[in-house]
Parts: C-alpha cells; sequence; structure tokens
C-alpha cells in the first residue's frame, strides 16, 4: 500500500538539503545516500518548524517524517527528537489517527516493535528474579 510513495518520499528527502553549514551548494544526494550529520539537520530543521503550520500540516509534511524515520543512518537521538516533537504538535505522521484508518483499528497493531523501539534488555532474553539480583 505504501509502496508508491516510497520513491516520492525518498526523492523529496534527498532533494531537501541545499546547502551545507558553509553555506555552500550542495548536489542533490539519493536518499540512500545521506548520512547521521545531514539526517541530523534534517531532523532539527523540521522540529522548529513544525509550530509555524499551527496543526494543519502540508501532505508532504507526514511523508518527510516518515521518510526520516525510516532510514538507516538515522541517530536514535534524532528519531526520539522527531518522534517527541511530533507529538507535541500533534503531527499524526503513522496516520493512527486518520479517519480512514478507524475502520481498521482493531486489527492494526499500534505497538511498534521494529528495532529501534525496542527496550535495551531484548538482548538480554528473559528477565527473572535471579537476573535482577546480579
Amino acid at each position: 500500500m505504501d509502496k508508491p510513495l516510497k520513491k516520492a518520499r525518498e526523492s523529496l528527502i534527498g532533494s531537501m538539503l541545499t546547502t551545507d553549514e558553509f553555506n555552500q551548494d550542495r548536489p542533490k544526494k539519493a536518499y540512500s545516500e545521506l548520512t547521521t550529520h545531514e539526517l541530523h539537520l534534517l531532523t532539527e530543521s523540521l522540529c522548529c518548524r513544525l509550530n509555524l503550520f499551527q496543526n494543519k500540516y502540508p501532505a508532504f509534511v507526514p511523508q518527510v517524517i516518515k521518510g526520516i524515520q525510516e532510514h538507516k543512518n538515522l541517530a536514535n537521538s534524532d528519531r526520539y527528537m522527531l518522534d517527541s516533537y511530533c507529538k507535541l504538535f500533534e503531527l499524526d505522521w503513522r496516520g493512527d489517527t486518520s479517519l480512514e484508518n478507524r475502520e481498521e483499528f482493531m486489527m492494526t497493531n499500534p505497538v511498534y516493535l521494529n528495532e529501534k523501539d525496542k527496550t535495551n534488555l531484548v538482548a538480554k532474553g528473559r528477565m527473572d528474579n535471579a537476573n535482577v539480583l546480579v
């Protein structure tokens, strides 16, 4: 369902950075070539501007957020910052509160169990009383 939007989303994000921190022109990069630092710049730029929309976001903004969140080079700190700002300014990039999703709401899992969303205790295995005392 999301496959046709993925290429457009990646193309949009790749073209968002036009200059670097020294105000030098930057050539357009492919989505997969974006570095952690470049994604950090994008994240900071988006977070500080979310309030400007006054909760009336253009259709491309949730797609940009989703594309940045799905990128493999995004640092966890940036991921959580972007997610926190989206919650703060009520930007529903996951589509949980949209009317279209209300019909399928009970069929979809509201808990996101991606590798990035899991706790750091997953590697420890099962936690029981003996493990806690150690």
